[in-house]
């Protein structure tokens, strides 16, 4: 049951992650404006990371890798 319910919650995480590159990419190839597929991105980055309360965007990871955070590294 448990195995079900994450990979449950992880195909929902995978379609929506898809879906934003779908965008993404519809978006460049349009040439939409930097600030668009910068929000568009931003999203992703809060679908992929909001699982109540766990976040497997950056599992095993003691900081954001893709983050410039000086102090962090």
């Amino acid at each position: 049951t448990v195995a079900l319910y994450v990979a449950a919650i992880l195909a929902r995480r995978l379609d929506a992650g898809n879906r934003s590159l779908i965008e993404v990419k519809r978006q460049l190839q349009a040439g939409e404006a930097p600030s668009v597929i910068g929000r568009t991105v931003e999203k992703a980055q809060e679908l992929l990371s909001h699982s109540e309360g766990a976040s497997l965007l950056y599992a095993g990871y003691p900081f954001d890798p893709f983050r410039s955070n000086k102090s962090m590294h």
